[in-house]
């Protein structure tokens, strides 16, 4: 299966048969024809990519691309993926498409990634915040912007994130700090 939007004659997206991405599902239907899927991912905002088994008609719609999640990227001889193409929301360019770093941002997007501000979730736990990403330079720190640390623990940047802990005396995971 071959998709080419009418703006861009060059852009293609080719299936790749026997694979599909896991771990990034967010919805699943049973649907007769591969084409209804790909409808179904254009309808939802944060539809990156879909996974499609026509055997036994089944349509899932991932998060991510396999770009932004290779390790997630499996063998299934029954599958075949494909990265969504008309209509796409570039990761973390929205607050419903939200990505954990600005290195996933880059992986997913590629060279058409520029720098700027991104919405990120570095916990993964739905407090999307805008960040500036340097998609120039390897690693942005994280710690020097806007971050989720608590008050009374100490920002440790690490690449393509961050990491949080508490100050001696209080305990917690770093987010959410109390005294001892």
């Amino acid at each position: 299966m071959e998709f080419v939007t009418g703006n861009d004659q060059c852009r293609t997206e080719v299936s790749i048969q026997g694979m599909a991405l896991k771990r990034s599902v967010f919805k699943r239907w049973s649907l007769a024809a591969p084409h209804r899927c790909d409808v179904k991912c254009g309808l939802e905002i944060s539809c990156q990519s879909y996974n499609y088994n026509p055997k036994y008609q089944i349509c899932e719609l991932n998060n991510r691309t396999k770009e932004a999640k290779p390790e997630n990227f499996l063998s299934a001889p029954a599958w075949f993926y494909i990265r969504r193409l008309n209509g796409r929301a570039p990761l973390g360019s929205i607050p419903e498409s939200t990505a954990l770093s600005c290195h996933e941002i880059k992986a997913s997007e590629g060279k058409h990634t520029i720098s700027g501000k991104y919405w990120l979730d570095p916990t993964g736990k739905g407090k999307a915040k805008l960040i500036y990403c340097d998609m120039v330079n390897e690693d942005i720190d994280e710690c020097k912007g806007n971050h989720s640390c608590h008050v009374n623990a100490t920002c440790t940047n690490t690449k393509g994130s961050y990491v949080c802990s508490c100050h001696p005396g209080y305990t917690g995971n770093g987010r959410d700090c109390t005294g001892t």
